[in-house]
């Protein structure tokens, strides 16, 4: 569900949220848009009054005016977004790793980036480019991880969702610090502050979130507090095998051209990789050696062969988290948020879906509305 630019963030990515919280299933052929259009729902906004009135003058030097900066920041790049309150005024995205960002240095990377975005400003003359000069910037992601620009401390679960901020030294930027398991060990680094954006639109949430991506992250929520969570390298391994693997020359253009949501052949192939790997684990690494003999000799075309070996590692995983999503409804977010919605209600479970971009936002915004509250303390 990726947004265009520009968009106000005071009511799309709200409405994102908010529609797209009520339960899904396979059939339902209508987009978020076209329910929204015919107001079929009426959930809870996002934001108050208060975050789109810009009434911030008494909530502390930090958050003296409205304009501020979100970004995103990890091994994938840099997302960055211009925000005026709850509006996306301006966005961009930069391809540069952290250890290149590092080599450059962080602050003149970012504050080039968001040169780049104070000139859009000024092309669209919406609002005067000058307002975002000295604009507080706060992050989130890896950028807060050992081989980022400062290396926030995790907080233990049980926690709070929405958790502490740490300001660089000498910059108004302040990164948000992720979330630690003790046993089984775990880290999160991001996906935190998508969990805060949820609760910001949804505060009496009560069950399990599954942020997909290059990771899985599944985590229970209760009373507002970030329960337990557990990591899975679903997405890692199907991009390596798809890539780097005696696969790759036969499949990896079927596997890059892969959407959300398939044909009926390769759903086909899909949901009965999902049963195999559920109910035959023991048998999965097998059958993931035989996708590359199946294509060879057999009948299995290449669409085919990568909608099951991704059906195949769903299932895996799905086994290995049932105790997450038995029982429960699921909020899914990310890029395979549909197959794994699909996946899941193979198996009976209701799902729901947001957006996760937008739930970022929502959560960065979280952050920056409580900059006033952070100690006035700088490391860095």
């Amino acid at each position: 569900m990726s947004a265009p630019e520009n968009r106000a963030f005071g009511e799309s990515p709200r409405a994102l949220i908010a529609w797209s919280m009520t339960p899904q299933t396979t059939s339902q052929a209508s987009s978020l848009a076209g329910l929204a259009a015919r107001g079929a729902f009426n959930l809870p906004q996002l934001f108050g009054r208060e975050g789109r009135s810009g009434r911030f003058g008494a909530r502390g030097e930090a958050m003296s005016k409205a304009e501020w900066f979100g970004a995103q920041w990890d091994g994938a790049g840099l997302r960055l977004w211009a925000m005026r309150g709850t509006d996306v005024i301006a966005q961009g995205d930069r391809h540069i790793d952290l250890r290149s960002a590092k080599d450059q240095g962080f602050a003149q990377v970012l504050s080039a980036e968001q040169g780049l975005l104070i000139r859009k400003i000024e092309e669209g003359a919406a609002y005067p480019a000058e307002q975002w000069g000295d604009a507080p910037t706060v992050m989130c992601g890896e950028i807060g991880g050992r081989e980022g620009w400062l290396e926030t401390p995790f907080s233990d679960v049980p926690t709070k969702a929405y958790g502490p901020l740490m300001q660089v030294r000498g910059a108004r930027v302040w990164i948000a610090c992720g979330m630690r398991q003790a046993d089984p060990a775990d880290v999160m680094r991001g996906n935190e502050t998508r969990i805060s954006g949820l609760l910001a639109a949804r505060p009496e949430f009560d069950g399990v979130v599954c942020l997909t991506g290059a990771q899985t992250q599944w985590a229970r929520i209760s009373a507002g507090e970030l329960c337990y969570f557990q990591s899975f390298m679903t997405g890692e391994l199907f991009s390596f095998m798809a890539q780097a693997s005696s696969l790759h020359p036969l499949i990896a253009q079927a596997a890059g051209d892969m959407a959300d949501t398939a044909g009926a052949e390769d759903s086909v192939a899909f949901d009965r990789a999902v049963e195999e790997g559920m109910t035959q684990p023991h048998r999965a690494f097998g059958r993931l050696a035989q996708l590359r003999a199946s294509v060879l000799v057999g009948d299995l075309t290449p669409k085919a062969a990568a909608a099951r070996l991704s059906g195949l590692l769903v299932g895996l995983e799905l086994a290995s988290a049932k105790p997450y999503w038995l029982g429960e409804e699921v909020v899914l977010m990310g890029a395979q948020a549909g197959r794994m919605a699909r996946a899941l209600e193979s198996q009976g479970v209701v799902t729901r879906q947001a957006d996760a971009e937008a739930a970022l936002l929502a959560g960065l915004h979280r952050a920056w509305m409580g900059l006033d509250a952070v100690a006035s303390g700088a490391r860095g």
